[in-house]
């Protein structure tokens, strides 16, 4: 394995195409005041501010996957999501850059407004279905019909699938914990534990195989905010096992060695929980920095309350990995507490 010094920040894993979206690399930042907290030295990794579409880890995954529709000659994106989702306000932000249509099957019922996420993926010009409340299965079922449908029109979709939970989303994680590491050797930082949130799982899994390659020393603990927990660990593990093959790494993880959390999730997947409102109210107040609460507050939490516990002794990582437009779709109640 080479020194971290020998490879730059931009060294690319990926041989593919890409979108030309991500502008990276995202920063590594010290949170002097909310360690304070936390109780022992805690840092993050931006992927919040990566620019386009107000920011998230998604750009990451799109870069990659959206280079892959390109190469097929899409001018048609399909995607889904919840009503708020943070993949498809960026999917739709993307799209628009690269001059193609993206359509959106928000899963549940039209609000009476349209606020948040969704009042984005309108600006970005996208257009909306929504489904209703029925399964993902059936989601993915619509999406591919509509998709055969303006097929025989003469257009050319591409489906990505919930939270771009594919092989490139995978990859773009692992090279994200390659430059995380070049990041950390160049501040003389050794975290001994990655935090994310855990929804697809796609982050979680590049991760955890980015870690075993680049940072042997540092465990990745997903925080799930529901929904997919049940799954997540054997859907991971899968992309895991085609990302190393793509690669040509070598990986000795298995279901077993996904840390992931259960603990954080509240009620249901958009219950707003005390632990995460209070995550989100201690950095906003120390580091003037935002977390949403469906995703990246539970996973806060999850840090603060790990570390109070002692199960991560020494210097921890938050990869923040965005979502604070959700904010803006609740009522001021539920987000001042």
């Amino acid at each position: 394995m080479p020194h971290m010094s020998e490879l730059a920040p931009r060294e690319y894993l990926w041989q593919g195409r890409r979108a030309g979206l991500w502008v990276g690399p995202s920063q590594l930042e010290h949170w002097s005041r909310f360690e304070q907290l936390v109780g022992q030295p805690t840092w993050a990794k931006r992927d919040d501010i990566s620019g386009l579409g107000l920011g998230g880890n998604k750009l990451r995954k799109l870069d990659l996957i959206l280079g892959s529709a390109l190469d097929a000659g899409a001018d048609t994106i399909l995607t889904t999501g919840g009503v708020q989702s943070n993949h498809c306000r960026l999917t739709a932000a993307a799209v628009s850059r690269l001059g193609l249509e993206a359509i959106l099957f928000l899963q549940g019922d039209r609000p009476a407004s349209e606020t948040g996420n969704l009042l984005l993926d309108l600006l970005f010009g996208a257009q909306i279905i929504y489904t209703g409340d029925i399964s993902k299965t059936a989601v993915d079922g619509r999406m591919r019909d509509y998709a055969s449908a303006i097929q025989r029109e003469g257009r050319t979709p591409y489906i990505v699938p919930l939270g771009a939970a594919t092989m490139e989303g995978c990859v773009a994680y692992v090279e994200a914990c390659q430059e995380l590491a070049v990041q950390c050797e160049s501040k003389g930082v050794e975290p001994v534990a990655i935090v994310v949130a855990v929804g697809t799982g796609s982050t979680l899994a590049g991760l955890t195989l980015g870690a075993e390659q680049y940072m042997p020393n540092t465990r990745v603990v997903g925080v799930s905010v529901g929904g997919q927990s049940p799954k997540v660990r054997s859907e991971a593990i899968a992309l895991i096992r085609e990302a190393s093959e793509v690669l040509g790494m070598t990986s000795r993880l298995t279901e077993a060695s996904l840390d992931v959390r259960t603990d954080y999730e509240g009620p249901a997947y958009t219950a707003v929980t005390s632990g995460a409102l209070a995550a989100l109210h201690a950095l906003a107040r120390s580091e003037g920095v935002l977390v949403d609460v469906t995703y990246t507050g539970k996973a806060l939490h999850g840090l603060v309350d790990l570390c109070k516990r002692g199960e991560l002794g020494g210097a921890v990582l938050f990869w923040h990995t965005g979502g604070f437009p959700e904010l803006f779709s609740r009522p001021s109640g539920d987000v001042l507490g």
